[in-house]
């Protein structure tokens, strides 16, 4: 097993391998628009190293915490029969165990991503590809599942009716207070004819049935999800296309259940672009604040100035203030990658803490370009936590940050990690 090692840095910012082609070159640029602060008390500390073919490879979804402070996740990769990704379980000591091994039958679900959820001792994700349709085996980046596994032991759910790339549900899934969960699919069953987009859905796992709760319409609609949900304590879900919207660069909706068992959407915010005000371009994953208000980034977007490190923005982080009246006010409160340090891209969902703080990621940027761990205030004053360097402690982080009773941060890196057999990403704990 992979024993514990402890790396104390700081540095700078990083990027994902999915933005790799996007975002080659990181360079110095003077001008800051937001306060950014280092701080030198944290400790980072790399809890495992992943080593490819037989542990998993490249983790990307968020990790959750079992009763007994054992941490699950998953990788898009690896695992030892067929290179679909694992289900992982980390104990306290850093001892990692594959939960399951995606692919080694026929029919099973590929390339796991997004937020896996536990209810009732179980757990539940889904994958971007595999599954099987009438018989037929689909490819690993074909179809997508949703899957349970209870007793150590893995069951498909539902086999989604996709054949593109981003065919199957990619943001994972969140639960409500009676076990029921939900997720997104960037594309629905049924397809799409609006301009050529994906459209997508919104879907309902309950007592292992799925059923699709809302499909997505042509602009001025959204279209394309592909991050997790959020929902509040009236049963309201949240969430992000990465496409629509008005001008097409996505927007932030709302789906609220009716008696009858329907849900009804409304659009709170179209994104208006690169150059078309600076708020940004395809959102992430949402959160909500102790007010009901919605915090999230985007993966770009925020300036237009051509000089810039990312060309047209690095992205953004942005509030949306649910006002007296019911409407939805949009602010942008951090532009990233105006500094020499600040991250790029960010990704994953943010996270609050109970003071009021919330964390993220950026999968690129800074110093190494290798990606950040960062706190912000709701006033869009940035803290860098870590910074990555690619090598031992990591890199290009894509999922969100999971925090403990005691106010430390986990979360893994996707490549990096200096393994045996090359860098094939980390689970870290930042103690603050």
């Amino acid at each position: 097993m992979q024993q514990p090692g402890q790396i104390q840095c700081r540095i700078a910012p990083a990027r994902s391998r999915f933005l790799s082609t996007l975002l080659l070159f990181a360079s110095a640029f003077a001008a800051a628009v937001c306060a950014t602060s280092s701080v030198q008390a944290q400790t980072y500390t790399v809890l495992y190293t992943f080593q490819g073919e037989t542990d998993g490879a490249y983790p990307e979804g968020e990790l959750v915490f079992d009763k007994l402070g054992n941490l699950y996740g998953t990788t898009a990769q690896g695992g030892a029969v067929s290179q679909g990704g694992a289900v992982f379980k980390l104990d306290p000591s850093g001892n990692e165990t594959v939960v399951h091994d995606f692919g080694p039958v026929a029919g099973d679900g590929a390339d796991p991503m997004g937020k896996i959820a536990r209810v009732g001792g179980n757990t539940y994700g889904t994958t971007n590809g595999g599954g099987e349709l009438g018989g037929t085996v689909c490819n690993f980046n074909q179809c997508g599942t949703v899957y349970e596994i209870s007793g150590g032991r893995e069951k498909v759910l539902y086999t989604f009716n996709g054949s593109g790339q981003y065919s199957g549900p990619v943001g994972g899934l969140i639960s409500d207070d009676a076990g029921n969960l939900y997720g997104v699919s960037p594309q629905s069953d049924s397809g799409c004819q609006g301009q050529g987009k994906d459209c997508g859905i919104v879907f309902k796992v309950s007592q292992g049935q799925v059923t699709t709760i809302f499909t997505f319409g042509e602009p001025p609609d959204g279209s394309a999800p592909r991050s997790a949900l959020v929902i509040d304590r009236a049963g309201n879900l949240y969430g992000t296309t990465g496409q629509g919207g008005t001008l097409g660069w996505g927007t932030v909706f709302e789906l609220s259940p009716n008696s009858d068992g329907t849900w009804s959407e409304q659009i709170l915010y179209s994104f208006r672009g690169l150059s078309n005000g600076g708020d940004g371009a395809i959102p992430n994953a949402l959160a909500i604040d102790f007010n009901g208000n919605l915090y999230g980034t985007t993966q770009w977007g925020g300036h237009s100035l051509k000089t810039n490190i990312c060309g047209e923005g690095c992205g953004v982080v942005f509030k949306l203030k649910h006002n007296a009246n019911g409407t939805w006010s949009e602010r942008v409160i951090h532009k990233f990658g105006l500094t020499a340090d600040d991250g790029q891209s960010p990704g994953g969902a943010l996270l609050f803490d109970k003071y009021g703080h919330f964390y993220g990621v950026t999968s690129a940027g800074g110093t190494t370009a290798k990606g950040i761990v960062y706190r912000m205030d709701a006033s869009g004053t940035e803290t860098i936590l870590h910074t990555f360097t690619g090598g031992s402690d990591g890199g290009t982080p894509a999922a969100g940050l999971t925090l403990d009773a005691a106010g430390n941060l986990y979360g893994t890196a996707g490549t990096g990690g200096l393994s045996s057999s090359g860098g094939f990403g980390t689970v870290f704990k930042i103690t603050q």
